[in-house]
């Protein structure tokens, strides 16, 4: 009777710190796909995808949400990087395309990945959002934001399988190197662009949210070198702040 109760306290400790161990997995940005380059150089007009996925992850979820600050090295952004909806914009937000999962217009390649993060998880309700910062950031960047909800969550999960978090598609069919042509093309296409990932976060099937880890990972992906990095910073805001900010 000793030996079998030892034995079950055991296990409890053991069981007990698998949970508090769980693993968020680490979270990654490139340029094309999954596991594409973290610098791209610009070649003219054409669809650049920025790929955002997550590799060991080893638990359930029913919810996560991205948030990517960008800008050129002095925290501002060209014409040519100007896709939001505002009345300054250039692209406009028409121009952007934000995906969760592969098979849209513009697709991102999906090689790399083994999933989705969602899956096939139904129903499910996505926010996706490009504009100025407007708190926390210089308000000279602009962010990208995606947060994807599908309460009933995911039944499985493979702690090697690396998942499809989000691309944001860049359409740059009327960029050009130069100087912005109103009501033609959008200047200042070549400059160095430097996206920094300053939220990433995951909620597992009782609502607790966790960090994507970082340590490991590709927080930051550049355009045209990255030169423009050192001035963009990163600041991480919980899932609680950024849904707050859909509601101002």
């Amino acid at each position: 009777m000793r030996k079998m109760l030892m034995g079950l306290a055991i296990l409890s400790v053991l069981a007990f710190a698998g949970r508090s161990e769980a693993a968020s997995g680490t979270v990654s940005m490139n340029w094309d796909n999954c596991t594409g380059p973290v610098d791209k150089t610009g070649a003219g007009p054409g669809v650049y995808p920025l790929v955002v996925s997550v590799l060991g992850i080893d638990f359930l979820h029913k919810a996560y949400d991205v948030k990517v600050i960008y800008g050129n090295s002095s925290q501002g952004v060209p014409d040519a990087w100007q896709f939001d909806a505002g009345a300054t914009a250039c692209q406009g937000a028409s121009q952007l395309v934000t995906t969760w999962t592969w098979g849209k217009s513009p697709p991102a390649n999906a090689s790399g990945c083994g999933d989705k993060m969602m899956q096939t998880s139904t129903p499910s309700l996505q926010v996706p959002d490009v504009n100025y910062v407007t708190q926390g950031y210089a308000t000279s960047l602009m962010r990208l934001v995606l947060a994807n909800t599908y309460p009933n969550g995911v039944t499985a999960i493979n702690v090697a399988t690396r998942y499809y978090l989000m691309a944001f598609a860049f359409d740059h069919t009327f960029s050009v190197d130069g100087a912005t042509t109103p009501g033609s093309t959008c200047g200042g296409f070549i400059e160095p662009m430097c996206f920094k990932i300053a939220n990433a976060s995951v909620l597992d099937l009782t609502g607790v949210e966790s960090w994507f880890d970082r340590s490991g990972g590709v927080v930051q992906a550049s355009f045209n070198g990255s030169s423009a990095c050192s001035a963009v910073p990163a600041k991480a805001k919980t899932w609680g702040q950024i849904k707050s900010q859909y509601r101002n």
